[in-house]
């Protein structure tokens, strides 16, 4: 993104987030809300769409293609129902890929 970009420009330590339970469109930015598909509920959707950011360096977008990404967080919204799910089963799959689950202090 271009704060990213910026944020980086100037010197700070930049942390790329990825939302696990959003799709993305071709231009690598959220899809609207407002569009259908938008949200991502099922868990294994969600889990398999974070995986391939974190584990594959891409994501997938609405319109097939697949932009490069490397991701330092994952985000799940609050405000899906089945946020928890997600979160746990994302979890369990990252730990399985031997990926570590750590915070980001210095």
């Amino acid at each position: 993104s271009q704060t990213y970009r910026a944020a980086e420009a100037a010197g700070l330590s930049v942390i790329c987030e990825v939302f696990a339970d959003r799709t993305y469109d071709d231009t690598g930015q959220l899809t609207s809300r407002k569009l259908p598909g938008a949200v991502i509920h099922d868990v294994d959707q969600a889990t398999e769409h974070a995986l391939r950011m974190v584990v594959d360096g891409e994501i997938l977008t609405t319109g097939g293609r697949r932009l490069p990404v490397n991701p330092q967080s994952i985000c799940v919204h609050g405000d899906n129902p089945g946020a928890v799910a997600i979160a746990r089963q994302l979890r369990t799959s990252l730990e399985g890929a031997n990926l570590s689950i750590a915070s980001f202090v210095k």
